[in-house]
């Protein structure tokens, strides 16, 4: 198959979200498909994506309402099967190309609830329009789409979305574990250490509900990378930091820590591929969320707990599980089938097929 990969991010950054693409077009064109990847941010530069880019200069609303030749003609001339495009906002180029290719689009949050957190955290007018423009917008774009993919079970089942589209299928994040060389090591003659990575502004990380545990568990260090704060007794503000630096942090920890406070958006379910990456270098994890990919497998190597409140309950079956696990690996061919990309993207693509009718 042809696959034009539409994405409007800042592929220079070389974040998750770029990784994410780049193990995508890499799977799918290592299981024999064609795929160009047509990516709109406001600089170009060098990234680890292969990718046509196309600078935008930050022209958000130009962009959304005025066609985009580059992107138009590029996609055109590409002549692809299908259109997979990571959900984003509205535009009159999307909604045009989606006339002459069917378009897929990968859901990977709660749009609305996101941007009405965004509006009640700002409580400003510009916020407001934002998120009426967005609401007002949405539809449109939801309309154009021939299928969805959630990379949860509830996401792709919401009704906010199938209310526009109601084909839709699931298929969770995933990372190229070859990649990704253990990290983990048994012999630590130190104090049990617990890791977590952030970014600043995300309420669903629950980095207060970490300092809360961290709090309670006096025996335990808490390291966590990505957010400023003030160091406590046994808790580590590192900031941001380069991935060979926060490496070395991780490397003196004994256990992972996922996002504690996805119910702050009215969701249950996630896939962050940074949890991926934990497993992918040995580490057990703490999960505040159901993963997809692991229900009903029922790992060991996992905690899935609910951490809306720090109660004793919690902190006892969190103590428990830190120190059962402290000194142990996972083995990777535990989590082969669950995340590793060129499984799950076979299995995905398959699936896409079948629904767009192209086999």
């Amino acid at each position: 198959m042809k696959i034009a990969y539409v994405i409007y991010h800042d592929i220079t950054k070389n974040d998750g979200v770029t990784k994410k693409v780049a193990a995508h077009k890499e799977a799918w064109e290592s299981l024999g498909h064609e795929v160009e990847v047509f990516c709109l941010l406001p600089k170009t530069g060098s990234s680890d994506l292969r990718a046509n880019q196309c600078e935008t200069g930050g022209q958000y609303f130009k962009q959304r309402l005025f066609v985009n030749h580059w992107l138009y003609d590029g996609i055109t001339k590409f002549s692809p099967d299908f259109i997979y495009m990571r959900y984003d906002t509205w535009s009159i180029t999307i909604e045009k190309l989606s006339k002459q290719f069917p378009l897929v689009l990968e859901l990977n949050t709660d749009d609305l609830s996101e941007f009405w957190l965004l509006f009640r955290k700002e409580k400003t007018i510009k916020s407001f329009i934002r998120y009426f423009s967005y609401k007002l917008f949405r539809g449109r774009l939801l309309r154009s789409a021939k299928l969805l993919v959630g990379v949860t079970e509830e996401l792709a089942n919401m009704e906010n979305f199938k209310h526009y589209c109601n084909q839709s299928i699931v298929s969770t994040n995933s990372i190229k574990l070859s990649n990704f060389e253990q990290i983990k090591q048994l012999d630590q003659n130190h104090r049990i250490a617990l890791f977590f990575i952030g970014t600043p502004g995300q309420p669903w990380h629950g980095v207060d509900r970490i300092a809360g545990l961290a709090h309670k568990l006096p025996e335990f260090d808490f390291h966590v990378v990505g957010i400023e704060g003030a160091d406590q007794t046994n808790i580590f503000y590192h900031g941001y930091m380069q991935q060979a630096s926060y490496l070395e942090v991780l490397a003196k920890c004994n256990i992972c820590i996922g996002p504690l406070a996805l119910d702050r958006y009215g969701l249950k379910q996630a896939a962050p591929l940074k949890v991926r990456e934990y497993l992918a270098y040995g580490y057990p994890v703490i999960f505040g969320y159901e993963d997809v990919a692991f229900s009903g497998s029922a790992p060991d190597w996992g905690f899935f707990g609910d951490f809306s409140s720090i109660n004793d309950d919690i902190v006892e079956k969190f103590r428990a599980f830190v120190l059962k696990n402290s000194n142990r690996i996972v083995d990777r061919a535990e989590i082969h089938s669950y995340v590793d990309s060129v499984v799950v993207e076979e299995r995905k693509l398959a699936n896409m097929a079948v629904q767009l009718k192209l086999v």
